[in-house]
């Protein structure tokens, strides 16, 4: 058999063969390129072209505002024009610019974290209190038909919900497979009209690293996706800093993040406002756009809350009762 060979990475050979070069109504194009990142960074990402296959778009980055960026750019040049169910009274179908993607986040903490790209920066300690502490689960039922913070922190497993059980799992065993939780209520979200997008966050610890994995079925980007990595980066942050007050672990202050998603994506109705950030995003290609949480900036933005002020609040009023107790 015929192979075509392709050496251009560093550690990889990959080989095709020819038959495989044909397209048509029953072959595959593979086709491997290596693409320059925000800052120069390569990565290289994989297609597997078959007619009517979706778009994927996988983006590698050492901080969260350079992923942003990077997904920015990707999602305006690759993504392609679709179809989702709409959550809007008498409209049946929203049209969307959509991919499937993967981002994976060396440390999702570092700093500087809050992409100036992001048009609700000013929101984001609120959105970490919602996920943490609940500030919005009284809705629930009176134009909310979920909260994360209820289906991970209330639903099961008594105080601490399925938080707890991470901790606990990760305390007695990190290097476990296990440490999960979920949201999707089978008997609930086939019935409710807004059932949950993220579904399934990951835990587990290498090399002295907290990693946390995120499966979403579903995601609007200008607007929520980065909002909702800042809420999981403040998720993980609690769990972290539990594993090292109750379980007396050696943690690294960073975080390793993935995100994956079945539908990130830009409604119709968003794409201008989508498409002005991308044009600026454009020109300034080698520049990522950044403050720190703790710069004053930052603080006068938030209103004179700090980033992540949920999580040492959720650790005192949630898990110190739960993990203290138990100790003595």
């Amino acid at each position: 058999m015929t192979y075509f060979t392709d050496d251009r990475f560093d550690s990889f050979r990959y080989k095709l063969p020819a038959a495989q070069l044909e397209l048509s109504c029953t072959n595959i194009l593979c086709i491997f390129r290596v693409k320059e990142g925000v800052l120069g960074s390569r990565f290289m990402a994989v297609d597997f072209l078959l007619f009517g296959m979706r778009s994927f778009i996988n983006v590698e980055a050492r901080s969260l505002p350079e992923a942003y960026q990077e997904l920015y750019l990707r999602l305006g040049e690759e993504g392609k024009w679709g179809q989702k169910e709409s959550y809007a009274v008498g409209k049946k179908v929203d049209k969307i610019l959509e991919c499937e993607s993967r981002v994976a986040i060396t440390n999702v903490l570092q700093e500087p974290i809050i992409s100036l790209a992001f048009p609700g920066g000013g929101d984001l300690p609120t959105y970490v209190g919602d996920v943490l502490l609940g500030s919005k689960d009284h809705v629930i039922s009176a134009g909310y038909d979920y909260t994360y913070h209820d289906r991970i922190f209330r639903r099961v497993g008594g105080p601490g919900g399925q938080v707890a059980y991470v901790i606990r799992k990760l305390k007695d065993a990190s290097c476990s497979n296990r440490a999960q939780l979920t949201t999707w209520i089978p008997e609930l979200d086939s019935r409710i009209d807004g059932p949950p997008c993220f579904q399934r966050g990951w835990f587990k610890v290498e090399d002295g690293i907290l990693h946390f994995e995120t499966d979403w079925r579903s995601r609007e980007f200008v607007y929520a996706w980065y909002e909702n990595v800042i809420g999981m980066a403040g998720l993980a942050m609690l769990v972290r800093d539990c594993l090292k007050a109750y379980a007396g672990l050696e943690l690294s202050d960073q975080i390793r993040y993935v995100d994956k998603c079945n539908s990130l994506h830009v409604y119709e109705r968003d794409y201008h406002d989508f498409e002005r950030t991308l044009s600026t995003i454009r020109q300034r290609r080698a520049v990522v756009e950044a403050w720190a949480s703790t710069d004053s900036r930052s603080i006068s933005m938030f209103g004179g809350k700090t980033l992540f002020a949920a999580v040492d609040e959720a650790k005192k009023s949630v898990f110190d009762p739960v993990f203290k107790k138990q100790r003595k």
